[in-house]
């Protein structure tokens, strides 16, 4: 990593211009989700990073980088975790990220996620601590109130990545994927969620899709403890004659609206996708429509909500 030189007191690195600022991501998530895997990779693509900041420190840190530079270091960006390590000073980050960016500063949040049996089964590999583990309480239990906090900073998050089922090769691929994206040109990012409205709606969407019109999987005896990334539950979804008419027509629109995104300016587009549960239909139409926007060559993160709800 490039070293950061000493500044002298008294003396401050000139506030960036925003067109020409270097790149800053924020890389925060669930513990156990695979973030410094990813800051890692940003360290192999030349950008100065550091673990564990309290984010009240992160405008400091960007000062010290861009000092560095002033003095003929060359580096691509900054890369930082920030995560509910810092306890208490973890509830400043959304602040502290409004603050630089209302200040010129070019920042983005990567927002790294798992399902909660596979954070347990990480953790349990490794034998490390959760950070809010109370004496005697079950993983789970500190793995929920986790998933409160980041709440906020998830839904401001600019790029989601749900790790699960990513080998340490996939999850270096992804994160160097985006990277080179964001080099080349600013693209906007998909998220595509399935979830169930019995759950709750989620927050800070741009376009929300109910498939309760469907026939529902859920009554079927031998579908109903399946999801919708099961292929029977896909083939019983597939026979109902509206379901390729829905496709079709969501493609057009999507493959109509998002270049005007783009265009605008907009880096980040959340598509939602719900039913009843969050299991079945839901679940595999986004699945689908993930794919069809992938072949028109974005860059797509499916999410499944609540199906192990």
């Amino acid at each position: 990593m490039i070293p950061l030189p000493e500044m002298q007191p008294g003396t401050e690195a000139p506030r960036p211009d925003a067109a020409r600022s270097p790149a800053i991501v924020v890389i925060t998530g669930m513990s156990g989700a695979g973030k410094t895997s990813a800051l890692r990779v940003f360290e192999d693509f030349n950008y100065f990073t550091i673990d564990n900041l309290p984010p009240q420190l992160l405008e400091r840190f960007i000062t010290l980088c861009l000092a560095g530079s002033s003095s003929g270091a060359s580096f691509a960006g900054m890369a930082v975790v920030i995560d509910i390590r810092a306890r208490e000073f973890f509830e400043g980050l959304l602040e502290s990220v409004r603050e630089l960016k209302d200040t010129g500063y070019d920042v983005k949040i990567i927002f790294l996620d798992a399902k909660d049996h596979i954070l347990v089964r990480r953790y349990k590999e490794t034998r490390r601590e959760h950070p809010l583990a109370l004496p005697g309480e079950e993983l789970k239990d500190a793995l929920q109130r986790e998933r409160t906090v980041l709440a906020p900073v998830e839904r401001e998050a600019d790029f989601t990545l749900d790790t699960s089922n990513l080998k340490s090769a996939d999850l270096r691929r992804h994160v160097g994927n985006y990277i080179t994206a964001e080099r080349e040109s600013p693209t906007t990012n998909i998220r595509v969620l399935s979830f169930g409205f019995k759950h709750g709606v989620p927050l800070d969407l741009d376009f929300v899709y109910d498939v309760r019109f469907l026939p529902n999987p859920f009554y079927e005896p031998e579908l109903k403890g399946l999801t919708g990334l099961d292929a029977a539950v896909g083939e019983y979804v597939e026979r109902a004659s509206e379901t390729q008419e829905f496709l079709a027509r969501v493609d057009d629109f999507l493959a109509w609206i998002i270049p005007k995104f783009s265009d605008g300016g907009r880096l980040r587009l959340n598509i939602a996708i719900g039913c009843t549960g969050g299991q079945h239909r839901s679940v595999y139409l986004a699945e689908n429509i993930g794919k069809a926007l992938r072949k028109r060559g974005y860059e797509v993160n499916v999410v499944h909500r609540d199906i192990g709800k």
